[in-house]
């Protein structure tokens, strides 16, 4: 056969069938575990195969074409339709509605019934069934040709028909998009069979206008898996979780220029205002700045960190962040890159801080309540009494006839006149003594490393002056405010909170009593 003879074979079948082969590699290697593209990908080899095999059906005498039709084009022509039936099934859910039994080996009983008998047969094809004109070999145009044809139509409306009830089911607008493309292909492979295989025009077209649709077919596949992602490759799959991940992650190198980094990342750098590629730029600061190099300093030297707390004061929002951060050094020949995995923990530590204030701090007045009070001074007791320090007080407050102001002016009233103690109380220590609320209008301060025992009583005098000078005023009321006040000494009056507490207890009362 000479090149004049051979080029228009590999044009027509040879070329396709290698476009048709490469692209079924690809597919494959994109993700091999998923269904439809493993549907997809033998799909395309089988077209390819078809174009090979008549490549080589071509080179060969003619005594060959019923071998090679009815032994290798007919099983694969009806595995094809099988697969088809698989494939457009599998993507319609059309299987998960109507539950079709023995799915999906009920598409390919076809292939196995009728590969079976065209073996069985084998002996009663003989060449006269294909003739030759010009260059091509085609079938002759009997009664059993048509009704194959009837049957491949009658196949092709029943693809038209599931993808059609897949499209009236579905709601994913992609799906749609997919859907309604194979339904315009398969309309049109059903176009092409009527225009091109009922009449019979003779040598200057080529025979089997179902190679058009070996074109066609993987064309559409081809598109639906780049345009409409139908076919995710494992890169897609892992960047798109890359992006979804709600935590910031990021690759920078030794500059700090930021390479890589997902789209939670992104958002969280540019809210703050800053459209950057360097973390020193995002950082600002030059405190901020200095708690980063210690950060990878560390890095560098242990090479992974895990759960790092890492606080960076956003100067143009005085908004302080804090973040926990996973952290490995990558080394990429001569350069060192560092991968971090920063999760914002701002809002838990202040909710973890809010969670703390109110355990520990009345809510009505801001200072601090019973359960923090008590550890808290007997923890300095155990100080005082291991040191030379100086003398310390527990002092207990009461207000005289508070009953008698929340019977007469109301609970609201009564929370301000609590408010308003509780504010002297604070104006009247210093800052490291301890001022709580136990409870109702009972009030109690501890007053460290005093001079003397004169040291307390003239705080008790400033104390009850200020309630003088700063009478409690709202709207038309104005009140007296007087404390009770009883007070213990350590360690001369006694040397542990509790004997202190009760002696300041008693004299409290004795006070009031007084007044």
């Amino acid at each position: 056969m000479s090149i004049q003879q051979l080029s228009p074979s590999i044009i027509i079948y040879g070329i396709p069938g290698i476009i048709l082969f490469s692209i079924a590699c690809v597919i494959i290697t994109q993700n091999y575990r998923s269904t439809t593209n493993r549907l997809i990908a033998v799909l395309v080899f089988l077209y390819s195969f078809i174009f090979f095999e008549e490549f080589i059906r071509n080179l060969l005498p003619a005594s060959y074409d019923y071998i090679m039709l009815h032994l290798s084009f007919g099983p694969i022509g009806i595995l094809i339709i099988s697969i088809t039936f698989h494939f457009f099934i599998h993507i319609t859910k059309f299987a998960e509605r109507i539950k079709i039994p023995l799915y999906p080996a009920i598409c390919y009983i076809p292939f196995v019934i009728i590969s079976l008998v065209l073996l069985s047969t084998i002996n009663d094809f003989t060449p006269t069934e294909n003739i030759q004109e010009g260059m091509w070999t085609i079938s002759i145009f009997n009664l059993p040709y048509y009704q194959t044809l009837l049957i491949a139509n009658i196949i092709m409306v029943v693809f038209i028909a599931i993808l059609l009830n897949g499209l009236k089911h579905t709601t994913s607008p992609a799906r749609r998009k997919i859907l309604r493309l194979f339904i315009g292909g398969t309309f049109f492979g059903l176009v092409i069979t009527f225009v091109f295989e009922y009449p019979n025009f003779g040598w200057p077209f080529p025979p089997h206008p179902f190679l058009i649709l070996g074109i066609i077919f993987p064309i559409l596949l081809t598109i639906s898996a780049v345009k409409f992602n139908l076919l995710p490759s494992a890169v897609q799959k892992y960047r798109t979780m890359f992006n979804l991940i709600p935590i910031s992650i990021t690759l920078v190198n030794s500059d700090w220029e930021i390479l890589e980094l997902n789209d939670y990342s992104r958002k969280t750098i540019f809210q703050h205002g800053y459209k950057t590629l360097n973390l020193l730029d995002f950082v600002c600061t030059d405190e901020n700045k200095k708690v980063l190099h210690n950060f990878i300093e560390l890095l560098q030297e242990k090479v992974t960190l895990h759960n790092y707390p890492i606080t960076f004061l956003m100067n143009n929002t005085l908004q302080t962040i804090h973040y926990t951060v996973e952290a490995s050094t990558i080394s990429l020949e001569e350069e060192k890159l560092f991968y971090l995995v920063w999760r914002d923990v701002t809002e838990e530590i202040e909710n973890d801080r809010l969670i703390e204030h109110l355990a520990y701090h009345d809510a009505l007045t801001t200072l601090h309540n019973r359960a923090y009070f008590v550890p808290k001074v007997k923890e300095q007791l155990t100080k005082l009494a291991a040191s030379s320090s100086k003398e310390a007080a527990l002092i207990l407050i009461d207000l005289n006839r508070f009953k008698r102001i929340n019977d007469t002016y109301g609970h609201a009233i009564g929370d301000q006149v609590l408010q308003h103690t509780a504010m002297l109380l604070k104006q009247s220590v210093r800052v490291n003594d301890l001022v709580a609320r136990l409870g109702g209008d009972e009030f109690v301060v501890f007053l460290e490393n005093l001079p003397t025992q004169r040291s307390v009583v003239d705080w008790r005098k400033r104390f009850e002056e200020s309630f003088t000078q700063n009478l409690f005023v709202s709207g038309s009321i104005t009140l007296q405010i007087k404390p009770s006040i009883g007070i213990a000494h350590f360690p001369i009056d006694a040397d542990n909170f509790e004997d202190l507490f009760q002696l300041a207890d008693s004299k409290m009362y004795e006070h009031k009593l007084q007044s």
